[in-house]
């Protein structure tokens, strides 16, 4: 015996599944904003518990900013790399126009890694402020 579900049985059951959801929202949302009835008369109290609700469900969407270890590390490896090769990278196109063959990138791997440097030591002074 095999069972067969026709088309038409999947669409009202979906539809169903989509009406119960629907209906258990809008449930969750009129008791989210409910106001206490001796509150109704003092604005003053209507607001702050609107803003006190607002408050709390902001707190639920947060992103959690605390990132590991590995995370702050590979940030300022691929930090310091990018500016080394940046700065390599411009030496190179020194030395090609200017003709200064090793000079260009001696010098460009320098300042690269001087930037690097500074740009990491700039990342880490902003992980520990918490910005």
């Amino acid at each position: 015996m095999t069972y067969t579900c026709s088309m038409g049985r999947f669409r009202r059951l979906q539809w169903g599944l989509i009406w119960i959801l629907l209906k258990f929202e809008q449930a969750t949302m009129v008791k989210k904003n409910e106001i206490p009835q001796e509150t109704k008369d003092d604005p003053l109290k209507v607001f702050n518990s609107k803003l006190n609700a607002l408050k709390m469900d902001d707190k639920k969407h947060e992103v959690d900013d605390n990132s590991t270890g590995m995370a702050a590390g590979l940030k300022y490896a691929s930090e310091f790399s990018a500016a080394v090769l940046v700065g390599v990278f411009f030496g190179y196109l020194a030395d090609k126009f200017i003709g200064t063959t090793p000079w260009g990138l001696l010098v460009g791997l320098v300042f690269g890694f001087g930037a690097g440097v500074l740009n990491v030591v700039r990342a880490a002074k902003e992980g520990m402020d918490g910005t």
